[in-house]
């Protein structure tokens, strides 16, 4: 059950960090009314896209929510709900990559839209992941069984298995390692966003 448990919270964790660099790189951006790195941005929507809506959401889906729902039918109305917001969270993170897209043709209107789009979809994502985090980790650590947890755990740490996943994790490593390299400071280690350097 902990190593089932640790990786999904360890997977919260590295997504949270990302909202809380995409949080950042917005609240700069509207002190200091300089244009965004487009190039960063793709990278962050590139990562969310490739690891939360083609990795993680579908594990949960696949394994833990039918696990849950088997073990406590009860449990069918949080499970139903969280499965509509990860379509509900890839339908935001769509009208992101819309906005991006805009952004980088050069979208009069473009900077307007992709900054809403970005702050909903992370109180989106956050209110999301409270819920997982609160609701339905509790309710599993209470009714499934050791069996349950063994192959889920298994199910998660596939990608992590140099058999199977290598090269998806080094590019998800790779990803998050751009982002934190290319964000401007506090943010991440690049250079600080001013109105006048052009990011």
């Amino acid at each position: 059950m902990e190593q089932a448990i640790e990786i999904i919270r360890n997977e919260h964790r590295r997504f949270a960090t990302v909202l809380f660099c995409l949080e950042g790189v917005l609240k700069d951006l509207r002190r200091t009314g300089a244009m965004p790195d487009v190039a960063l941005m793709e990278t962050i929507v590139d990562y969310i896209d490739s690891f939360l809506d083609r990795y993680h959401h579908p594990k949960e889906d696949e394994y833990l929510f039918p696990a849950l729902q088997q073990r406590h039918p009860a449990a069918g109305a949080l499970l139903d709900r969280l499965q509509t917001q990860h379509r509900d969270g890839e339908r935001l993170l769509a009208g992101m990559k819309r906005a991006l897209a805009d952004l980088a043709a050069g979208g009069a209107d473009a900077l307007s839209a992709l900054t809403d789009a970005a702050t909903a979809y992370i109180a989106f994502e956050r209110e999301h992941v409270r819920i997982e985090e609160t609701e339905l980790i509790p309710l599993a650590e209470k009714h499934l069984l050791a069996r349950d947890w063994a192959f889920i755990a298994a199910a998660f740490a596939e990608n992590q298995d140099p058999l199977f996943g290598d090269d998806r994790k080094r590019r998800f490593e790779r990803l998050f390692t751009k982002i934190v390299t290319m964000a401007p400071a506090p943010h991440g280690v690049g250079a600080p966003l001013t109105a006048g350097n052009g990011r």
